[in-house]
């Protein structure tokens, strides 16, 4: 199931960034949701499938999000030039000024303060996903205490950060803020069956439950958006959690075909989304401001765009990144699902 959720995920940030301009802080939740998924995977994958071997984690990463990424920046590069005002719905997006700016575009580079433009808005979390990557595989994913370690570490961060400054930016887009939903991510990897067995004993709806709990943090935060910019924040913290035991939830649920072909989507769906916006207000609905019809009309040009990009895929990058993670993969036998061979 966590494809479904991934692509969810990603349907939550295309909604926050072309859907009604209403103050809404799903985007942040669903990156920080994605955070905790990644966190719990990486460790999965690294304690069960490389056993830490760095070069074929390191090289399977590389082809999971690279190629795919440089392509949507390669697609880019003619709607920032010949599209009219193409930093509508995000100011960022555009042609990259200088060879620095290039290569921190097409390089992923991690930066301190983002650059001006980039050619893909939505690469500066890719960019934090990869520090958190290596902090995993040095650290945090290596064993409980290490995760509970890091755990604190980021919430005493947050804790100080939220004294000092009021910046919500600060406490968003840095790779130290994302360490928090990340060492979540871990530690619901080593005691997912703890909790599962506790929560079981609660009640044996407990899934609907922690669903339940989830789906009304998020409905708080919709609201709160609207109302004051902090506040939502703080309520974050509480979906950061409660993803934590989404995922747990999820992680002994077989997942099916359609399953997988959602997870697939999430990706491209979330590369894409400034790109296609562009090209449909101004190719197709006639420079429309954002809201829904615009998000409705863009997300269907964007499954349509993103299926066209997972072929792709499968075709030229996932037969060799099946060859390196069956050569990384550790003597011991451990068979991985179809969605985390696919994925990760």
């Amino acid at each position: 199931m966590f494809g479904t959720l991934r692509l969810f995920l990603a349907i939550l940030v295309v909604y926050t960034h072309l859907g009604p301009p209403h103050g809404s802080s799903l985007g942040k939740h669903a990156v920080f949701g994605f955070y905790v998924l990644s966190g719990y995977l990486m460790t999965r994958v690294l304690n069960e499938i490389y056993r830490f071997r760095i070069g074929p984690f390191a090289l399977n990463r590389f082809l999971r999000l690279y190629p795919m990424y440089l392509l949507v920046a390669v697609l880019s590069v003619p709607a920032v030039i010949f599209l009219d005002d193409p930093g509508e719905f995000n100011n960022r997006y555009g042609m990259p000024d200088g060879a620095w700016p290039w290569l921190q575009s097409f390089l992923l580079l991690p930066t301190v303060n983002m650059p001006p433009f980039r050619l893909v808005p939505v690469s500066w979390s890719i960019a934090v996903e990869l520090i958190n990557y290596a902090i995993l595989c040095a650290f945090s994913a290596r064993n409980s205490r290490f995760a509970w370690m890091a755990f604190v570490v980021s919430v005493a961060v947050h804790a100080v950060v939220l004294l000092v400054t009021d910046d919500h930016n600060v406490r968003y887009f840095p790779w130290y803020a994302a360490m928090l939903p990340f060492s979540v991510g871990a530690l619901s990897y080593f005691y997912g069956k703890d909790v599962m067995q506790a929560l079981a004993r609660l009640s044996r709806h407990w899934r609907l439950m922690v669903g339940a709990g989830w789906a009304g943090i998020l409905a708080i935060a919709f609201y709160l958006g609207a109302i004051d910019r902090l506040a939502p924040e703080i309520v974050s913290y509480l979906s950061i959690v409660s993803m934590g035991t989404i995922v747990i939830a999820l992680q002994d649920l077989k997942p099916g075909n359609a399953d997988k072909a959602m997870g697939e989507l999430a990706y491209p769906i979330f590369l894409t989304h400034y790109l296609v916006a562009v090209a449909v207000d101004r190719l197709i609905l006639g420079s429309m401001p954002r809201g829904l019809i615009l998000f409705f009309v863009s997300l269907i040009v964007m499954l349509v765009l993103s299926q066209v990009l997972v072929v792709l895929q499968r075709a030229f990058v996932d037969p060799i990144r099946d060859r390196v993670r069956e050569e990384g993969r550790a003597k011991q036998p451990f068979i991985a699902t179809a969605t985390m061979r696919r994925s990760f």
